[in-house]
């Protein structure tokens, strides 16, 4: 789960585009040279949770790992103990900081001591997948409440038949077989877009996302 803000210009960057990538880096020991340690990239969809019982499972899940932390105590633990002046060549201004997922206030980020089992051949490789159901997901661009909505991040591996959407103002459920359609809203607010896709094996695959209709016409 990655807690954002509706106001930061990221967020608002996934909404048009969910695509989104995470560096991951192992552990740094004081005065160790960052550029020297592990690290991997990890690619992705960011899907906001839109359902109540899932909001709640992370909500309470968050509080549950700090239970009286306040937003300033977690900001002030994340940037104390960053490492400073990692990348070169920067423009003024920027903060160029580290930051660690897993931090304690004013300690340096503990060593990784996971002890990683040696590989063995012992055990065989499962059986093929030879068919896996679909993977729902789409984009939305909504200027004055004209939505286009655009499912060419979904995927199936034999291949997407039809496109099921509903879209939470009342009107009933439209079946396409593009992956573009569209929908106009006739007034502000949000609405939670459902998209279930389904291949030629009569499997299905579902998503949704909030559209916020600022304004119409």
């Amino acid at each position: 789960w990655f807690f954002v803000s509706t106001m930061a210009e990221h967020t608002h960057n996934l909404d048009a585009d969910p695509r989104a990538s995470l560096l991951v880096v192992e552990d740094i020991p004081a005065g160790a040279d960052p550029l020297a340690s592990g690290r991997v990239t990890l690619l992705g969809r960011a899907e906001q949770i839109v359902d109540p019982e899932e909001r709640a499972a992370a909500r309470d899940g968050y509080l549950s790992a700090n239970p009286s932390a306040t937003a300033a105590e977690v900001a002030a633990a994340i940037v104390g103990n960053a490492t400073a002046n990692v990348l070169t060549g920067l423009p003024s201004g920027t903060a160029n900081l580290l930051l660690y997922s897993k931090v304690t206030s004013g300690a340096t980020p503990p060593p990784d001591t996971t002890t990683v089992p040696p590989p063995t051949d012992s055990t065989p490789p499962p059986p093929p997948i030879t068919d896996q159901p679909p993977y729902a997901s789409f984009t939305s661009s909504c200027p004055h409440g004209h939505c286009t909505f655009d499912t060419s991040g979904s995927a199936d591996d034999h291949g997407i038949v039809s496109y099921t959407w509903s879209f939470a103002d009342g009107s009933p459920p439209v079946t396409v077989s593009s992956a573009i359609t569209t929908h106009t809203y006739t007034a502000r607010g949000q609405y939670t877009v459902t998209l279930v896709v389904g291949d030629g094996a009569g499997q299905t695959g579902q998503t949704r996302r909030v559209v916020n209709i600022r304004n119409v016409r």
